[in-house]
């Protein structure tokens, strides 16, 4: 129950982030949607995919699905292909500049409904975009447009299911429903609504506005996505889960290439949608959309082919060269993705495998990366090699020319192990300042020429170490708050970046433990971070995209 409740107030944190301040810098390639705090500082692109935080979903009656990319800010239609093109909302409405499309609904005439937090807009078959007045949400969790063609809302904030007409604007349905979110109707015009953080599933008649519990501890505390397929079953798309239940309230199981789909882990919960033909589009926050596709088309209950239609990115490791071209872990395409300055990727190598996976780069320029709980490097030449076998999701090279690695031991316990040369492998600490490391996760980055900083999640206490493990506290960090971390450090400053999530908010720490606000707004999961070898930029992974941040411009 407390741990609950716990993941409950953390979301609620980020939901208040999410309705925040508006967007911050505009580039060629899109607008950024980080906000910088300290001054002297800028922000752009290094690399982004077409979609970068898919949120809801919805089939079109052109065939097509249409997607929310929330931080991309702009509505994308996937036709059945996988074509990727945009709608172009930002050039034509520019309610999107400031918060980016996060609903989407089509009425029976063929005119998409988008939200965001704030407002609601209507674009005809013509492409015309208006905004409608009158809406009441605050912020706005999520539309939905009913049997008889009209658009009905929730309002997060008040907790509160409204319908809108042009003759009447907002009309209030049902209250009392705390953080009222996603809404999808059946096809017998039952409604089904969601409440972010909370775990069951509701349905009302919105001619009474009368509620009930329709399933319960079906959505977790993530937000929670609805779709209807063609024979009226309801999908359920939580955090980690996708469920298929009847309107009668019986949950179905469903076969994907032989296996059952409780073998399934579908990652951190976004958009689902249900095509003409029951095929099934799941996103993901980490910019990843699958397709089940049918395979016998017009069953009642088919069993499923799984297709990728867009991979996406989500890094869970960054490291940087001496000429400033980036490695980045990729889990959504199991490999390590090369970026040069000039934003061209290529894979360096492919994985086989959507682990978490660590990467780092020597003086020499060569790259080594985790795999199935082994080291391997790859020198310049492009050769492939064995070079220890060290189970990490954390490793670095440090000033004096060694690789540094967070072990994870057999029974999960962390310690910190230094590798000066191929296979070999020396526990350097495995408690600092006579705290165990514990089995949650640590972090490591240089810390210029004199040893590492270490992060440990589960205390939030923050050291120095030298290069033989004797250590020292700088400071504890738990009111910066947050459950998953991601950290860097500057090799030329020694400040020390920390982004917690929850907050999302990047944090700059100076050696004496002292810390400001560098940005805020640093969404989908950022996992991996690093700064380049001057110090002069700080790269930061997110769902979708990895951010340049540039540190101390000259005015």
């Amino acid at each position: 129950m407390k741990s609950k409740l716990y993941m409950f107030v953390i979301f609620l944190l980020f939901v208040m982030l999410l309705t925040a301040a508006a967007y911050a810098t505009s580039t060629t390639e899109g607008i950024g949607h980080i906000t910088m705090v300290k001054a002297n500082t800028s922000i752009a692109y290094l690399y982004r995919t077409f979609i970068q935080i898919p949120v809801q979903m919805v089939y079109g009656p052109d065939g097509c699905i249409y997607v929310a990319d929330w931080t991309g800010h702009h509505v994308v239609k996937l036709d059945q292909d996988y074509n990727a093109t945009e709608l172009g909302l930002g050039e034509a409405q520019r309610v999107f500049y400031s918060d980016g499309p996060r609903g989407l609904a089509f009425d029976s005439q063929g005119n998409l409904y988008i939200s965001n937090h704030g407002h609601i807009c209507r674009m005809d078959t013509e492409g015309n975009i208006e905004e409608l007045p009158f809406i009441q949400g605050s912020p706005v969790g999520s539309i939905a447009i009913s049997p008889s063609d009209e658009l009905y809302y929730t309002d997060r904030g008040q907790g509160r299911l409204l319908k809108w007409t042009p003759e009447n604007g907002s009309q209030v349905i049902a209250d009392d429903i705390p953080y009222a979110e996603n809404l999808v109707f059946g096809l017998d015009g039952t409604l089904y609504l969601t409440q972010m953080g909370y775990w069951d599933l509701l349905k009302m008649d919105v001619a009474t506005g009368e509620w009930s519990v329709f399933l319960k501890n079906v959505c977790g505390f993530d937000p929670c996505y609805l779709a209807v397929d063609p024979e009226g079953d309801i999908w359920i798309r939580a955090i980690f889960t996708l469920y298929q239940y009847s309107p009668d309230g019986k949950k179905k199981a469903y076969v994907i290439d032989g296996k059952s789909s409780d073998t399934y882990q579908w990652h951190t919960s976004a958009g689902v949608a249900v095509d003409d033909e029951g095929g099934v589009w799941i996103a993901s926050i980490n910019s990843k959309i699958t397709h089940l596709i049918p395979t016998e088309l017009g069953a009642a209950d088919p069993d499923f082919t799984l297709d990728v239609a867009h991979t996406g990115f989500e890094a869970s490791d960054l490291a940087i060269d001496s000429n400033g071209t980036v490695y980045a872990a990729d889990i959504n395409g199991m490999q390590i993705l090369k970026i040069d300055a000039e934003s061209e990727a290529e894979a360096l190598m492919n994985s086989g495998s959507a682990a978490r996976q660590a990467v780092a780069v020597d003086e020499n320029d060569c790259v080594y990366y985790t795999n199935k709980g082994k080291i391997w490097k790859i020198d310049r030449d492009g050769n492939n090699t064995f070079y220890a076998d060290v189970s990490t999701e954390r490793m670095v090279f440090a000033a004096d020319g060694n690789l540094y690695a967070v072990k994870i031991k057999d029974n999960g316990n962390k310690v910190i192990v230094c590798i000066p040369k191929k296979e070999c492998v020396i526990t350097i600490a495995a408690k600092i300042c006579d705290e165990l490391l514990g089995t949650g996760a640590v972090h490591i980055s240089p810390a210029t020429n004199e040893g590492l900083y270490v992060f440990v999640e589960n205390t939030r206490n923050l050291y120095f170490i030298d290069f033989e493990g004797n250590g020292r506290l700088i400071k504890n960090y738990s009111q910066l708050g947050g459950g998953v971390f991601c950290m860097a450090a500057n090799p030329v400053s020694g400040d020390i970046y920390l982004i917690p999530h929850g907050s999302y908010i990047l944090y700059e720490i100076v050696a004496d433990g002292s810390y400001q606000e560098l940005a805020k707004r640093i969404f989908g999961d950022p996992w991996g971070m690093v700064v380049s070898g001057d110090g002069a930029t700080l790269f930061v992974a997110e769902s979708g995209v990895i951010e340049k941040i540039t540190l101390n411009q000259t005015p």
